[in-house]
């Protein structure tokens, strides 16, 4: 492969308050979450849901730190 389409880092994402997404998400990297997600969301990485982050669905992630509201289940590796 050419040294452009590799990736060296997974990306640091963030779903910022205000935004809602309805439908499961996944990543490869490291996300933030202020806003809500209404459907599962699987990471590799690690979860941080902040005081005004909303969840609703199941999750599975390597690291999770929760401020705000989960309804479903937590699975961390």
């Amino acid at each position: 492969m050419g040294k452009g389409t590799e990736i060296e880092s997974p990306s640091i994402n963030i779903i910022g308050y205000g935004t809602d997404i309805k439908g499961d998400v996944n990543t490869v990297g490291d996300i933030r979450v202020d806003g809500k997600i209404v459907g599962n969301f699987s990471s590799n990485q690690k979860l941080v849901i902040g005081q005004s982050g909303v969840v609703e669905g199941n999750i599975t992630c390597r690291d999770c730190d929760i401020s705000g509201k989960v309804v479903g289940n937590i699975i961390v590796n």
